[in-house]
């Protein structure tokens, strides 16, 4: 439920960023899937095999994140992972079901986001009652692979992708923590991109 003590009619009032409030990313989403996500899932979806995680780009993946990094991209935020058959049946009913049952707030955090800038950038923030965005990617491996390293994962990777791959972009793939984990693929991709091969950074020391 939206706390009243926040918003009063449409009036939004900012919630505070502070080195009081902080919590470390990893720890405030991997409290944000035990506490709420996980019920969730199991009581609707009891058979869904999937994975759970925080991983990607931002400093809170990284372990990096301070008080500061509250500006923008932190707060209660997890990705879903499904196998490809599952992702086509249940994404969007489990995005249904997940924004009509989570609460408004976590640990004093909202759980709603605001629409994306031209930066690219959201923040959490509480709206009225009849808005609200969680901020929770339901995707598959080949997806994220796709949006991070802009490779078809489902292909023979070539030398020539590995070379192009930043040191950055790999730390994104294998930062982070997954916090439950029925879906072997992930952990795979993870272990593939751990390093790069022999031949590339090899090359990479010259």
């Amino acid at each position: 439920m939206v706390d009243n003590n926040i918003i009063t009619s449409r009036i939004i009032k900012p919630w505070k960023k502070s080195k009081k409030r902080f919590i470390p990313g990893l720890v405030l989403n991997e409290g944000f899937y035990h506490d709420l996500i996980q019920p969730i899932l199991s009581a609707h979806f009891p058979n869904l095999q999937y994975a759970a995680s925080r991983i990607g780009p931002c400093s809170d993946v990284l372990g990096f994140d301070t008080y500061i990094s509250m500006d923008h991209n932190w707060g209660p935020q997890a990705q879903i992972f499904l196998s490809e058959d599952d992702h086509l049946k249940y994404s969007d009913e489990i995005k249904k079901v997940l924004k009509e049952k989570l609460p408004r707030s976590y640990r004093g955090f909202p759980t709603n986001w605001a629409p994306r800038g031209a930066d690219n950038t959201s923040n959490p923030e509480f709206s009225s009652d009849d808005i609200f965005n969680p901020l929770l990617d339901v995707m598959t491996v080949q997806q994220f692979v796709k949006d991070n390293l802009g490779i078809d994962y489902s292909q023979p990777i070539t030398l020539r992708d590995w070379f192009a791959f930043s040191e950055q972009e790999l730390l994104h793939i294998v930062a982070g923590k997954i916090f439950h984990s029925d879906l072997p693929e992930l952990e795979e991709m993870r272990s593939y991109f751990k390093y790069y091969p022999q031949p590339i950074w090899l090359l990479r020391m010259y």
